[in-house]
C-alpha cells in the first residue's frame, strides 16, 4: 500500500505543521488511535502536531504503510 502524505507549516500557528494522509481507508482505525481527524472537506486524514515532532510523525507514518 501506499500511503499519499503531506506535511505543511501552519500560517497561524509559529511552529506548527499539519499532518495529511490521502488514501488511506485502510488503516483509519490506526490513525484514529493517533490522534488523527477525518477531513471531509480535504478527504483526508489530519493531525497538527508541533515542529519538534515532525521527524517522528514522518517515521511514524512509513511503519504504517
Amino acid at each position: 500500500m501506499y500511503l499519499n502524505c503531506h506535511i505543511s507549516i501552519q500560517e497561524y500557528k509559529k511552529d506548527w505543521y499539519v499532518v495529511k494522509l490521502y488514501q488511506s481507508f485502510s488503516i483509519r482505525d490506526e490513525l484514529k488511535s493517533q490522534g488523527y481527524k477525518y477531513s471531509s472537506l480535504e478527504q483526508a486524514w489530519t493531525k497538527e502536531i508541533n515542529e519538534d515532532k515532525v521527524e517522528e510523525e514522518k517515521n511514524t507514518v512509513a511503519l504504517m504503510d
